[in-house]
């Protein structure tokens, strides 16, 4: 008995009961033979309280069939039996379910372990049979839907208290019938306020949102008459604004940029135009920076040397392919790299070594995409060579020419000819 009731489990606390009753009164160890059935059976009665406290009215019937018909337990488990029985009937939530488990509750023993319980569970369901009863009523006085027939349900499912397992099913069909209620009474403002709003003028629209605006805050129409109110009036403040917005498109098709700022300007944060108007905005802002780049440029370009003109084309070149001026600009780029070329070719024709070195860095300036680059690239090829000759001369030399500058006899590569795009006439 005592290695029983030490692995734990019903069957084995119903072991220990069966064994320890076999032991006579006229043993020694009747009395502790006793106690030892007593603490298995308090086990058992424990794991039905925790059955019972977690309402697992099925597991409850499962134990109470385990007991014997002779066992000390007999009695108790008929009790629990009929408790589990009475937990399934009041799930189902009907007035005749709960009727039946309360009628169940009053057949279970003071001894059973689980009367208290009882006792409690009688009281619950009995709360919530009344409760069932206010609220098959409140639904019943809400089914024809008007008005007066939800007020009168409302009434009556508010007599649900919050301690009753009905009470948020009962608060549910509150909330649903009071929208309902703010439905028909506030459909009649929106139904106008659209109706007015047909007109399609700035006096139809203000009408229409004085009537939406009616529907206040917290009913259940508020959100759809506020989206109608912000429709109506972005559709006042397009009419309203529209006139500015126009002007200064005018003003932005004739190149006057800062004036077309300046007026569309005047629509503000929140107006129905506004990002409109600053989108335009922006873009006239990056034609104004656009023209002053290319005026710089133009500025820098007129002092020829070498770094101007490498300086006004970087400048030049930060105009978008959107500006108006965008065409004027890559002309002006072609033109100073053409410069770039024949200051180049200029310095090259020197024949010096020194000069050579100068005309490749300044041909190295004219950039990728210029009408002058391809060629650029070919005479800087072409002083390189010039710059570092082979070491061994090729078998058939050609003829050698006298250099100028020095009076010796070299052999020189021949230059291209001399360029013939002309320096002046550029601006």
């Amino acid at each position: 008995a005592f290695a029983a009731i030490r692995l734990g489990g019903v069957e084995n606390f119903l072991k220990t009961i069966e064994i320890a009753s076999k032991i006579p009164s006229t043993s020694y160890s009747y009395d502790r033979a006793t106690k030892l059935a007593q603490d298995a059976e308090e086990q058992i009665v424990e794991i039905v309280t925790k059955l019972v406290e977690n309402r697992d009215w099925t597991q409850l019937a499962n134990l109470s069939r385990q007991i014997p018909n002779n066992s000390s337990l007999d009695k108790k488990a008929n009790s629990w039996s009929t408790l589990a029985s009475a937990g399934r009937n009041a799930e189902l939530g009907t007035i005749t379910s709960l009727d039946l488990a309360i009628n169940q509750i009053k057949n279970i023993s003071s001894d059973s372990g689980v009367f208290k319980e009882g006792r409690e569970l009688q009281k619950r369901w009995t709360l919530q049979k009344e409760d069932l009863v206010y609220l098959t009523e409140a639904k019943d006085l809400a089914r024809p839907g008007d008005v007066t027939d939800l007020r009168q349900a409302i009434t009556k499912a508010e007599f649900i208290s919050n301690e009753n397992p009905l009470y948020s099913e009962a608060q549910r069909e509150i909330q649903k019938w009071r929208r309902e209620i703010q439905v028909q009474e506030d459909q009649p403002y929106l139904n106008r306020a659209k109706q007015l709003a047909q007109g399609n003028n700035v006096d139809a629209w203000q009408k229409a949102i004085a009537q939406a605006d009616a529907i206040g805050s917290g009913r259940a129409l508020h959100s759809e008459a506020r989206n109608l109110i912000s429709q109506w009036t972005a559709n006042i403040q397009r009419v309203e604004d529209q006139p500015t917005l126009n002007r200064a498109i005018s003003l932005g098709n004739n190149k006057d940029y800062q004036e077309a700022i300046n007026v569309a300007s005047r629509i503000s944060r929140g107006r129905a135009l506004h990002n409109d108007a600053q989108n335009r905005i922006r873009t006239w802002r990056r034609e104004i920076t656009a023209q002053e780049n290319l005026a710089q440029a133009y500025n820098i370009a007129q002092n020829r040397d070498p770094q101007s003109l490498s300086r006004a084309i970087t400048i030049a070149r930060r105009i978008p392919s959107s500006a108006d001026v965008a065409g004027q600009g890559n002309v002006a780029v072609n033109r100073w790299s053409e410069q770039l070329l024949a200051n180049a070719r200029r310095i090259a024709s020197n024949y010096v070594r020194s000069d050579l070195q100068e005309a490749i860095t300044i041909a190295e300036m004219i950039p990728s995409g210029s009408s002058a680059y391809n060629q650029a690239r070919q005479e800087i090829q072409a002083w390189r060579r010039e710059l570092n000759p082979p070491a061994t001369p090729p078998r058939n030399t050609s003829p050698r020419n006298t250099n100028p500058r020095n009076n010796t006899s070299e052999p020189v590569e021949p230059f291209p000819p001399e360029p013939t795009l002309s320096d002046t006439n550029f601006y």
